[in-house]
């Protein structure tokens, strides 16, 4: 899954935050991948949250995760207490990522990692006709209402403008990747 090995690779163990966790899939896959890792799923939707659980519980894997109502730009762990955090397709519904990169910095620990993976906005024509293509004619009717994944390729950020974030935010150390429909924002905070 986008962003779980490689996050399971940077801290293989600790306590880990998934922050707009939605129904906890990469919380899951997390917990099955580096079983010394405590994952939070974090959400404003309790409902997903409930998906989580059901999920969590029917994967086996609810003795490593919990979920937890809260906003992201005020999230409901101590100043230094992660080990590690992730934010896989968020990036772009976040109003003002600022504050959301500030927070992240905030419940870091000392060396404690992080990992941003969202659309790129400036993704090739081609791959842009491809989600245009899905989300006209294989999305569900559902999903097509409210314009994903359209609506998130347009609202999502360009590797540059993703650095600029970055660099105006508490995070320090981190790195953009560009992939060829995603960008990755990745790095440890110092030790």
């Amino acid at each position: 899954g986008l962003g779980a090995r490689r996050a399971a690779e940077m801290v293989p163990a600790g306590l880990a935050a998934d922050l707009g966790c939605g129904p906890g899939l990469l919380v899951i896959e997390l917990a099955r991948r580096a079983p010394g890792l405590r994952v939070v799923g974090v959400d404003v939707s309790s409902e997903m949250l409930a998906q989580g659980e059901e999920r969590a519980r029917q994967s086996g894997v609810e003795e490593h995760v919990s979920f937890r109502l809260g906003d992201v730009e005020r999230l409901p762990f101590p100043d230094a207490s992660l080990d590690l955090v992730v934010s896989t397709l968020s990036l772009h519904h976040w109003a003002d990522p600022l504050p959301v990169l500030d927070e992240m910095a905030r419940v870091l620990r000392p060396g404690g990692s992080f990992l941003v993976v969202d659309l790129r906005r400036d993704m090739p024509a081609a791959a842009y006709l491809l989600l245009w293509f899905a989300q006209h004619v294989v999305v569900p009717p559902a999903l097509r209402y409210i314009g994903e994944p359209l609506g998130s390729r347009n609202a999502a950020y360009t590797p540059q403008e993703a650095m600029t974030l970055v660099e105006g935010s508490a995070l320090e150390g981190g790195k953009v990747t560009a992939g060829p429909l995603w960008l990755t924002i990745e790095g440890a905070m110092p030790g």
